[in-house]
């Protein structure tokens, strides 16, 4: 369905190249049409009038014209001016065509270096970002990326495949807009929310969530077919979205390297049909900023973005027979950001009416949950930024039938970041505590800025989860380094 949306943006974007009198010059910034104007003026004096027919000068026009014609044969007998001229304008198509794309070029590895160590992924991807301007009131943007997965590559290796590929769209939309009104149509990220630790009232977009914590948040989410609406007025921007066919949050694929099987036995899997349009979302949020600080408050109706399992018996050959499910649900949420001096306060809460969870024989049973976060950041200056947060989710009426959760769950994140000589090279450290499930998450990433082209990061995870019933067990042995390599252009 991506790909479909992708092509149609592609169309757009090469609309708006073929067609430069209606774009404006991402050079200087003036209005192409005018300068195209001009060079016709040049070309074609309007102060010219057309001749009368006059068969006797004609006749001698005609011998000229067939005379100067066996001359210009005998300069040009191939006609190289005439095929210089398509060169040129097709150099000229393609110049404008990249004129606002960027391209980055990655390789990555990850380590591990626990034992048995060994290499967990091995790949190389091209990203496309591209986004133009067509008259005063369209725009058009699209993200994508193809990813080549090599032979030691755990994905690759799942497959069985000395080399895979696969393709990503992030996003692919247009805009269109008028006054304080704005719309945009196609694949987008609608990111709502402030917390770096928890999905508070950021649960619009997707995850994927195959390679967990290795992925970073900006990579993992999913863009989606959307419909969007802002309006910007003096009492804050509202904002209402519109989604036809959500998508859901993508889980390890079975013999990769983070696979688990939930169940432990042999399972049929089957889906339970959706009864027409009820799979939409749709949703809204007014923000109102006050200088450096802002407030939002939102409401949506959504789809959870993970399967609901429901144990509905078992099948002649003695497997269980799950089925998997879409439930819907409600959310209200508020968040703040408030700066003082050195210090910026934030804060999230999320009301999430009812969420779906599994008691010990894989019913379902539906449950209020709050969802909060509180933060604070320190930044003096450009000197270094130091963050501290607090997550916790409680759910309402909780009873001991529902697995893997507690009335009560927290967590902890503090985090220090520092840019060094002359902010080419960055520091981010991060450790996030949790409970009542205990473990802990390490994180070092640092990126340094070779050229203005080439980066180099480097990166190093280190998970100690000690409970097997925290949601991390399974890469409680996944300490890993990472390295990659971005050349943009």
């Amino acid at each position: 369905m991506t790909a479909k949306y992708t092509i149609i943006i592609l169309t757009v974007l090469l609309i708006g190249c073929k067609v430069p009198l209606y774009a404006a010059s991402p050079q200087t910034g003036t209005d192409v049409e005018t300068g195209a104007k001009d060079q016709l003026d040049t070309e074609f004096d309007t102060d010219d009038t057309a001749l009368e027919f006059d068969p006797e000068i004609e006749s001698e026009t005609s011998e000229e014209e067939e005379f100067t014609f066996e001359e210009d044969a005998e300069d040009d007998p191939f006609g190289e001016d005439t095929g210089k001229k398509k060169e040129d304008t097709t150099s000229s198509f393609f110049a404008a065509l990249l004129s606002t794309a960027r391209f980055t070029l990655k390789h990555e590895i990850f380590y591990k270096i626990t034992r048995p160590d060994d290499i967990k992924s091995n790949r190389s991807s091209l990203r496309l970002e591209y986004s133009r301007s067509i008259g005063s009131h369209f725009f058009v943007q699209l993200d994508t990326k193809e990813t080549l997965f090599w032979q030691n590559d755990h994905r690759a290796l799942a497959e069985d495949k000395e080399i895979m590929a696969e393709n990503f769209t992030r996003e692919a939309f247009l805009q269109a807009s008028f006054a304080d009104t704005s719309v945009k149509a196609g694949i987008q990220n609608l990111i709502w929310g402030e917390s770096e630790g928890g999905a508070i009232t950021d649960v619009i977009s997707p995850r994927d969530t195959s390679e967990s914590f290795f992925i970073s948040l900006e990579e993992a989410r999913i863009g989606q077919p959307m419909l969007l609406l802002d309006q910007f007025t003096f009492l804050g921007d509202f904002s209402a979205f519109f989604i036809p066919d959500p998508e859901l949050n993508q889980t390890p694929q079975e013999n990769t390297a983070y696979a688990y099987d939930e169940f432990n036995a042999p399972v049929h899997f089957r889906k339970e049909n959706s009864h027409g349009w009820s799979d939409y979302e749709i949703g809204g949020r007014w923000k109102k900023t006050f200088g450096q600080s802002d407030v939002a408050l939102m409401a949506a109706g959504l789809i959870e973005n993970d399967y609901i399992y429901r144990f509905d018996g078992t099948a002649a050959d003695g497997d269980m027979i799950i089925t998997k499910t879409k439930k819907r649900f409600s959310m209200a949420g508020l968040t703040f950001n408030y700066v003082r001096g050195n210090f910026m306060y934030k804060g999230e809460m999320g009301i999430k009416s009812p969420l779906h969870f599994n008691t010990s024989d894989y019913q379902i049973e539906k449950k209020d949950v709050l969802d909060t976060a509180l933060g604070l950041e320190y930044s003096p200056g450009s000197a270094y930024t130091l963050g501290l947060e607090l997550v916790n989710r409680r759910i309402m009426d909780w009873d001991s039938t529902l697995i893997g959760v507690k009335e009560n769950s927290s967590s902890v994140i503090l985090s220090w970041e520092k840019d060094f000589l002359n902010e080419d090279l960055s520091v981010l450290l991060m450790s996030i505590y949790y409970t009542p499930y205990t473990g802990y998450l390490h994180t070092l990433k640092t990126t340094y800025k070779w050229t203005d082209h080439l980066s180099l990061k480097l990166e190093a995870f280190c998970p100690d989860i000690s409970d097997p019933k925290n949601e991390l067990w399974i890469y409680r042995d996944q300490k890993q380094v990472a390295l990659k390599i971005l050349f943009q252009f």
